[in-house]
């Protein structure tokens, strides 16, 4: 038992880090690209329908995945502060549909939650994950999204990006709430 821990704990450890294309990835002061993607509804969301507001767009894996589940957890904690500030949530994750509708009980975030199972969202970004990684499930995706927290004001402008350079680490709502004051207040 102590040798298949120990085979685990290494092998997490070493897909652990994250990488995107860095000349690919979106950057502070860029426009976000146009997109679609279908809501946990199956109904198709559009980019252009964030004009005007403040927003924040959390990429994350799946839910199957804990350190998902548990960042989304934390960020309903920031509900006041998002409320306060008229912020528009969104999520895209590698997620199906009917998997979104399923387990967003898991977390509680209040937020339009968009299926991403293709990556074509998370390419429009340059946020997919090219270094070793753990896939989602059988029939899942051939990759996932680098966990990434952006905020954007109401031209669609990315004011602040936070990568996650490891999975298993994510910054704390501290993080998120400090940059919204940065930059929405």
């Amino acid at each position: 038992l102590a040798i298949i821990v120990s085979s685990f704990l290494t092998f997490t450890i070493y897909i652990s880090p994250q990488k995107v294309d860095v000349m690919s990835v979106i950057k502070v002061g860029d426009i976000i690209p146009n997109f679609q993607a279908l809501d946990d509804r199956e109904a198709i969301f559009e980019s252009k329908s964030l004009n005007g507001h403040l927003v924040l767009i959390k990429f994350f894996r799946a839910h199957w995945w804990p350190y998902c589940v548990g960042e989304l957890r934390r960020l309903e904690e920031l509900r006041a502060e998002f409320d306060e500030r008229n912020v528009k949530l969104i999520t895209v994750s590698t997620d199906l549909p009917h998997e979104i509708a399923d387990e967003r009980h898991l977390h509680g975030l209040q937020a339009t939650m968009l299926s991403d199972r293709d990556l074509k969202v998370t390419d429009a970004f340059g946020l997919r994950n090219t270094a070793f990684h753990s896939g989602p499930p059988a029939g899942g995706g051939e990759a996932l999204p680098v966990p990434a927290t952006l905020l954007l004001d109401s031209a669609g402008k990315v004011l602040w990006i936070d990568l996650s350079e490891d999975y298993q680490r994510r910054s704390d709502p501290s993080v998120v709430f400090n940059a919204m004051q940065t930059y929405f207040d």
